[in-house]
């Protein structure tokens, strides 16, 4: 997308004070108008009414990422779980300075047909419907304080349903209807304050052989509902987590079109593997206007293959994109060159630039440091 202007910052290292551009003649109410009693999606108290003007003041952290990983645990998946808990080093090294929060969900819903309810293979419910998984230290989230991560990630990653699944001939196994949206719209549901942070962005990795239920409603007795829809999922963001709110999704599966992982894939003895038609459009939600319409938030995420044969490169690629979506936020108009200021705390000993998209959303060249607290003073007419 085009950048409908430029705008600069330039710090006086000296003095440690930073040149605004425009936006001097804007003072706010104390009270909030009418007018921003639904605007407030930035915080309480961020949006003022003045003359014709909703004028929004808010802070956000720079570097910080919530990520959930949505783990297919159906039969025949325990290898593909392997590899990717295997590579994950090589994204945990790329968020290392992040602020970074990850938690893991499956596929696995209770709305599917047949016997999916309650029993061992699904942990007895602990397992499906978008609940966050416990790791090895008893939460169900891992932060940069919590003792070695990777391997804590590792251990949760690789599915022991999913081995149990595959040891008994497909016979004891979670449902096969994967239905990894589904489970994401769950968890929004909840939106959870404690993973779900508001100055955050958030990432969502998808790890599945199938698509949504497996051929993405193409399959008889099998269509997509509501909560299957990427759609859906566009709209929950916007409004359980605001229209503020950034939001990319990875998605490594049988990409449409590789017929040859297609074909890899169904070798496998009574499995079959479809393309990821429905995940790979979240992957490039940001160009989709039906699903950025519905949240203007969404930046480009990495399309891996479930068949490669080393995770390393990919995982690497999704940890590469988090630091720089961790400090793009969305405004909430474009505003006129005068109508922005921005600062940053502590004010970094260098000049940093701000661009402002046409589609709203503020990035900065170069990065700020991570944990450098952003302000932003913008107008927006009425």
């Amino acid at each position: 997308m085009g950048l409908l202007r430029k705008y600069r910052l330039h710090l006086i290292v000296m003095t440690a004070i930073v040149i605004y551009v425009g936006c001097s003649d804007v003072k706010f109410k104390s009270v909030p108008s009418d007018a921003c009693a639904n605007a407030n999606e930035y915080g309480t108290n961020t949006c003022f009414e003045q003359s014709g003007w909703l004028n929004y003041h808010f802070n956000f952290k720079v570097g910080r990422v919530d990520i959930l990983f949505v783990v297919d645990n159906s039969g025949s998946m325990y290898t593909e779980q392997t590899y990717m808990g295997d590579r994950f080093p090589n994204l945990l090294n790329r968020i290392a300075n992040l602020d970074y929060q990850i938690s893991l969900i499956t596929t696995d819903v209770s709305a599917s047909p047949g016997n999916n309810v309650a029993r061992s293979a699904n942990g007895y419910g602990s397992l499906q419907d978008g609940k966050f998984i416990k790791f090895p230290s008893g939460d169900y989230i891992l932060n940069p304080l919590i003792p070695d991560v990777a391997s804590q990630f590792r251990q949760t990653i690789r599915r022991n349903e999913t081995l149990t699944c595959d040891n008994t001939s497909y016979t004891d196994c979670p449902s096969g209807d994967e239905r990894g949206i589904y489970a994401l719209n769950l968890a929004l549901d909840r939106a959870d304050a404690r993973f779900f942070r508001p100055d955050s962005h958030l990432a969502v990795v998808i790890l599945a052989d199938e698509d949504e239920r497996s051929n993405g409603g193409n399959i008889s007795g099998y269509p997509l509902e509501t909560y299957d829809l990427p759609l859906t999922f566009a709209q929950k963001v916007n409004s359980q987590l605001g229209k503020g709110k950034t939001v990319s999704v990875h998605s490594v599966i049988i990409r449409p079109g590789d017929s040859a992982c297609l074909d890899q894939q169904n070798s496998q003895a009574r499995v079959r593997g479809y393309y990821g038609t429905q995940y790979a459009r979240l992957v490039t939600a940001d160009a989709d206007s039906e699903l950025r319409g519905a949240h203007p938030g969404f930046l480009r995420g990495e399309l891996g293959s479930i068949c490669a044969a080393d995770y390393g490169a990919q995982m690497g690629d999704i940890g590469s994109r988090l630091p720089v979506n961790a400090n793009v936020k969305v405004l909430p108009c474009v505003p006129d060159a005068d109508k922005i200021e921005v600062s940053f705390s502590p004010a970094p000993p260098f000049q940093i630039e701000f661009d402002v998209q046409a589609n709203g959303l503020l990035t900065f060249s170069p990065q700020p440091p991570a944990g450098t607290e952003v302000s932003v003073d913008v107008s927006c007419r009425k």
